[in-house]
């Protein structure tokens, strides 16, 4: 077998494409000895999996910290995750948002969701949600699938609808249900787009197709939005939307004193409302 660390790393990747991976956890542990830093990232990388060497985290948290202390940017961002949820080794926010942010400085754009997390929660930093928001954005936009449903999100906390539109519908496009589901509440409303009962119903039924049982959740209150649009149509006077709220409402006193209300003042002006205010007395009497 060559010894020489780069031949040996290269193989182990010929062999990982295989899926033969305890001869190419044999190149790399060679390769790793002589501090070949890539050998050591793949390495740790299947010490996390267990794939080829029995599975430990403590292993590979020992191989990335090498590889990131020579400058290695994904092993950097691998113990940022590792230090955020305690695996392999203590669990510390400062170390995380650290080597997190050295990884994101190098380029690693896997680095960059982790560190929205961090700014947003307050995690090993000071809370910051325009910095979560421009880490999360960056992530969508290099290709991470959750970066636009969290950019999405930090926008709907600024209420900045037509960013969170925006993101949501790149999310939508990608296959996310979440982001199908929540586009459609936004089509419901009309914020941040044109409001749109039909595609609302069309992102709700593609999202539970999908696997998100909130898009069926969110269905349902699409009924109840369309009566508070009914109750709008009432409060502006028209008589067909009285009637309809009687129907759905007579038992209850409060709301019926609402419609007697609004057909006072609409009998003020339009005496030919009168057959439909006496369907009205109809249906509250029965």
């Amino acid at each position: 077998m060559d010894t020489d660390p780069e031949s040996l790393y290269q193989e182990a990747l010929e062999l990982i494409e295989k899926e033969e991976y305890s001869e190419a956890a044999d190149r790399l542990k060679i390769a790793s000895k002589q501090n070949h830093i890539r050998s050591q990232v793949e390495l740790g990388s299947l010490y996390i999996t267990g794939d080829g060497v029995p599975c430990s985290p403590k292993d590979a948290f020992a191989l990335f910290r090498s590889a990131a202390e020579q400058g290695d940017a994904e092993a950097m961002c691998y113990i940022g995750r590792m230090y955020l949820n305690g695996d392999g080794t203590e669990q510390s926010d400062k170390k995380a948002f650290r080597w997190l942010s050295e990884a994101k400085e190098k380029g690693e754009t896997d680095a960059l969701s982790c560190l929205g997390f961090m700014y947003h929660e307050g995690k090993g930093c000071e809370k910051d949600i325009d910095k979560a928001l421009e880490c999360y954005t960056a992530a969508a936009e290099a290709g991470d699938p959750e970066g636009p449903y969290n950019a999405a999100s930090i926008c709907l906390e600024k209420e900045d609808y037509g960013n969170a539109a925006k993101y949501f519908e790149i999310g939508a496009d990608d296959g996310d249900p979440g982001c199908m589901a929540e586009l459609g509440l936004l089509y419901r409303d009309g914020k941040g787009v044109e409001q749109s009962a039909d595609k609302a119903v069309e992102l709700f039924d593609k999202a539970y197709a999908e696997g998100n049982p909130d898009g069926l959740l969110y269905k349902s209150t699409l009924f109840y939005n369309m009566t508070s649009m009914v109750w709008e149509a009432a409060d502006h006077g028209s008589t067909k939307a009285m009637n309809q709220l009687a129907e759905k409402f007579k038992g209850d006193a409060q709301k019926i004193a609402r419609l007697e209300k609004d057909y006072r003042i609409v009998l003020e002006s339009d005496p030919d409302a009168e057959s439909d205010y006496a369907e009205f007395k109809r249906i509250i009497s029965q």
